[in-house]
């Protein structure tokens, strides 16, 4: 049996995939020529024909709302929630494309951080420890990659998926590392780990689905294969360990919230992480227009 893919094959996906880049790379630039506040109102808009026009979605939204909250929203609240989530979703989306090409002057208009004092104890030091930054899908969560246009002393790295078209990482990583220190999942941790050990801040997202190799831990009455890669970087490496959120608190404005550094010292990996957990239970029950 012949097990060879004919070159046909090969070369229609590599059409599909250069088509997908050059409509992306269209749209980011239409995209940027728009207003921040335009941007955000059209991804209302946007997520809103989402939530009415595909019922699959609309009824995911409403069950994970169910598995969260249980019985202490009503059908009606769950259902104003799950809409109110989709336009957030959409209003956010649109706007972290946006938002890599606003200067650093109207950044901090729109990009407020909550517990100053926490913040620059931590981060007014280019000196080891580093800072592990424990990140999630939440708010307009690409707006965790300009977290190092607020640092004024340590440089600022972030852990990344790399995705399967090659053109098109490029494109998305080129906006997520604007001032910040890259590193492949796959490839670079040891880099990673040099990097924290010399006083860096890198950004580790903890809510991607970790399958067989990540860690169960409770998550609203459910078990949830979590990363431990945080907790493990932050243990190996002596940083400190923070979880962040990107909350948004008004039309095109948002806040990072840094919760104090974790505990990491004389724990186990499992029960880091399964706090970690715990804190972004406590921030979608806060926010949960702004979870993903």
């Amino acid at each position: 049996m012949n097990n060879h893919h004919h070159p046909s094959i090969f070369k229609r996906e590599g059409i599909f995939l250069f088509l997908q880049f050059v409509l992306l790379k269209w749209m980011v630039q239409f995209i940027r020529m728009l207003p921040l506040l335009v941007c955000f109102r059209l991804g209302e808009i946007l997520g809103l024909f989402v939530y009415l026009l595909i019922p699959y979605y609309r009824k995911l939204a409403r069950n994970n709302l169910s598995i969260a909250f249980g019985t202490t929203l009503s059908e009606s609240q769950r259902a104003r929630l799950a809409r109110d989530h989709f336009m957030r979703l959409g209003a956010n989306m649109l706007s972290s494309i946006k938002i890599p090409s606003l200067s650093k002057a109207r950044l901090s208009e729109v990009l407020k951080i909550e517990n100053k004092a926490l913040f620059h104890e931590l981060m007014d030091s280019a000196e080891p420890p580093g800072v592990v930054i424990a990140l999630s899908h939440f708010g307009n969560w690409e707006m965790n990659a300009q977290i190092a246009n607020l640092l004024e002393k340590r440089r600022s790295g972030a852990i990344y998926q790399k995705l399967r078209n090659k053109a098109l990482d490029e494109l998305i990583n080129a906006d997520r590392s604007q001032g910040v220190t890259t590193f492949n999942r796959k490839r670079d941790l040891p880099a990673a780990a040099t990097f924290l050990r010399e006083g860096g801040l890198v950004g580790v997202l903890i809510d991607q689905h970790a399958g067989d190799s990540g860690i169960w831990i409770p998550f609203f009455h459910k078990l949830a294969s979590t990363s431990p890669l945080a907790a493990t970087l932050a243990q190996k490496t002596g940083a400190y360990l923070m979880h962040a959120t990107i909350h948004t608190v008004g039309t095109a404005r948002w806040s990072i919230r840094f919760n104090p550094p974790t505990p990491t010292k004389d724990r186990t990996v499992a029960e880091i992480t399964y706090d970690l957990g715990c804190q972004l239970a406590e921030k979608i029950i806060d926010s949960p227009a702004d979870w993903f």
